[in-house]
């Protein structure tokens, strides 16, 4: 495996790894998969709100931290 290819698993691994997370609680914890579309929207709809209130609070770091998401996410899943 090239470096490359190790630098990309690794930060497919950062990213997607939360949402697994998310997965595996939402079910160990009763979910069903027939409600956990409308908790996944909610989920998502909540982050953004979140990052809107840190981008107004703290708008250095978080002008940091987009990059760095996009940055891991154009080396994970782009070109």
């Amino acid at each position: 495996m090239s470096w490359l290819s190790a630098i990309r698993l690794g930060a497919a691994i950062a990213l997607l790894a939360p949402l697994v997370y998310f997965i595996a609680s939402f079910l160990l914890h009763g979910g069903s998969w027939g409600e956990f579309p409308l908790v996944l929207v909610t989920g998502a709809l909540n982050s953004v709100l979140d990052l809107i209130a840190f981008a107004i609070t703290n708008p250095l770091k978080a002008m940091i931290f987009i990059a760095i998401s996009w940055v891991a996410g154009h080396l994970a899943f782009g070109r």
